[in-house]
């Protein structure tokens, strides 16, 4: 299935409550640290078309303003939209279904340049565990 149509639609969306606790609950979860980023991804079989699901959260505690937190968690979506082909390959590879989670971990809000390049970073580290794993 080819992976390089750019959009992110519902079913690549991490929704079950399920699999959220599982990734909240630290068993067996794999983590990834890039800062701002913090990663969580675990190996789970998933009801979807796509090899991978993602949650993105940014904390009420750090940006107290929806405004602020719904700025960066578009940011993070577009960036993941942008580049989920790389993950999603590495995956077709190994034959594998994950489960992610994304944490912005920053007080400050950074422009999309910086978010991009440590983004980027996250990604490469995500791969490398990936292959690590099989």
């Amino acid at each position: 299935m080819p992976y390089k149509n750019f959009s992110f639609g519902k079913s690549e969306r991490l929704c079950s409550k399920k699999l959220i606790e599982e990734l909240f609950s630290n068993n067996q979860v794999h983590k990834i640290i890039e800062h701002p980023f913090l990663l969580l991804w675990k190996e789970e079989q998933i009801e979807s078309d796509y090899p991978a699901q993602v949650l993105i959260i940014v904390s009420k505690k750090l940006f107290p303003k929806a405004v602020d937190r719904n700025r960066i968690r578009r940011q993070i979506r577009e960036l993941y939209r942008l580049n989920k082909h790389h993950i999603y390959e590495t995956l077709e590879k190994h034959q594998k279904e994950v489960a992610l989670m994304v944490m912005y971990k920053d007080r400050q809000k950074l422009q999309l340049s910086v978010l991009k390049t440590h983004y980027n970073k996250l990604i490469e580290k995500l791969i490398k565990n990936i292959e690590q794993t099989v």
